[in-house]
Formats: structure tokens, sequence, C-alpha cells
């Protein structure tokens, strides 16, 4: 219950958190689609509640307004309120939460921290290599399979797998966790001993460009319905 006396003040405050205050004497119905969305987004926040329920708050808006209210329910979760926000969005999910729960066909699949869902459900990094064109590694099989070795014997001995080689055999991907013993000096041990030697064998392997990124929460979620579309033709 805000008090009568700084009523007023409060609703200055909350135009102010989402960029209305140009807006304060407009009808609602004179407001864009993102306008009224952040407007709703400073009618549940208003009060210094400490929980606000979020549903899918950013759906149909363009890339520009999205991340305008990212920013707006980052800054409310940084004055510790907590959000419970509601998603198909997978971007936003990682971008936004701190603790994530997945649900498919209705039921409440898994919940941990967008680290925690990548390292379960996939296998934490992705690295992706393409060979020179007209290279014998892109056109000779033997070859090829002699630049997969040297490469997988960098990668965590045991923790890594082969997604996909794509077109003419130029490129290769391969997914792999980080939980190398660092005495096994064969597995790499961590990501920045990897990129030192990646580089090293570059030129030798005749690797046209390569790069490291960590699975994505969207790929997750992918992992997690391709397995209940298993059981569900048992």
């Amino acid at each position: 219950m805000i008090p009568h006396n700084i009523e007023k003040a409060k609703v200055e405050e909350a135009l102010d958190s989402v960029k209305l205050q140009a807006f304060r004497n407009r009808l609602t119905k004179g407001l864009s689609g993102g306008e009224k969305r952040r407007l709703s987004i400073a009618i549940a926040m208003i009060g210094d509640v400490p929980l606000v329920f979020l549903d899918e708050p950013t759906t149909g808006l363009d890339p520009e307004v999205r991340r305008n209210i990212w920013e707006i329910i980052a800054q409310a979760k940084a004055h510790k309120k907590t959000i419970l926000l509601t998603t198909h969005s997978m971007e936003e999910a990682d971008m936004l939460s701190t603790r994530i729960g997945i649900m498919s066909q209705g039921v409440l699949r898994c919940v941990g921290t967008p680290l925690h869902l990548k390292r379960r459900y996939g296998r934490g990094f992705k690295l992706t290599i393409t060979f020179k064109k007209g290279c014998p590694e892109a056109t000779n099989l033997e070859s090829r399979n002699i630049a997969l070795e040297n490469i997988e014997s960098l990668l965590p001995k045991g923790q890594y797998k082969l997604l996909e080689q794509g077109g003419v055999m130029g490129s290769v991907t391969y997914e792999f966790d980080d939980h190398a013993d660092a005495k096994d000096t064969k597995s790499g041990g961590t990501i920045s001993n990897l990129l030192e030697k990646m580089e090293s064998i570059k030129e030798k392997l005749n690797i046209e460009d390569w790069g490291i990124s960590q699975t994505s929460l969207e790929e997750v979620f992918l992992n997690i319905v391709k397995d209940e579309d298993a059981d569900a033709t048992k």
C-alpha cells in the first residue's frame, strides 16, 4: 500500500524506471505496443513489491524495445526484486535469469542456473573448424581423418562428441566438456590451453577458420524436448 502523501512521487518513479516520463499526460490508447508493455511493467512493479510476475513481457516486440525491457527487468533485479518470468525466448531466459525451469508437455523437466543446465544437458562448449577450400583435409577422407585425430588429441579425453561434418567435408563441429584432468597433458585441460594449441596447429592442418562457443540455452531446450518426444514413442 502506498501512502497518499508519496503517491505522486511513486508514479513519477515508476514512469522514470520504464522511460515513459514524456508520455505521462497521454491516454494509454495513444501508446504504441512497446510503450503499453513498459507501462504494464511499471504498474506491476509500483509500490516496492518484493515479487513480480511477468508473463512473456517481450512477445511480439521489435529488438530495440525488447532490449529496453530487458534493461528494465535487470534494474529491478538489482533493486532486490524477485522476478518470476515466463518466456518462449531462450535468449531472454539466458540473459535475465539466475535460475531457469524448463517445461515440456506440461511437465517441469529441470531447474537450475543457466550454466548448470548447459553442462547437464549439453556438453558445455562447441569447437567449430572450417578447412581451407580445396585443401586435402577438405577433399580427401584419409587426410581429413588424420586432421581430426590431431584435433581430438587436444580435446578433453572422453568428454567430446563429433556433432556434424559440413558440406564437402569442409567443416566439423565438436561438442565438449571442460572437466578435464589437469594432469592429462593430451586433454588440453582448460579453454585457454585449447585456444593456444589450436593456433599452433592451424597452418599445419590447413584450417581456414575456427572458434569456440558455449552451448546455447536453446540447444539445451531442444535436447530436453527431443528426449521427451523419444519417451512418448515408447
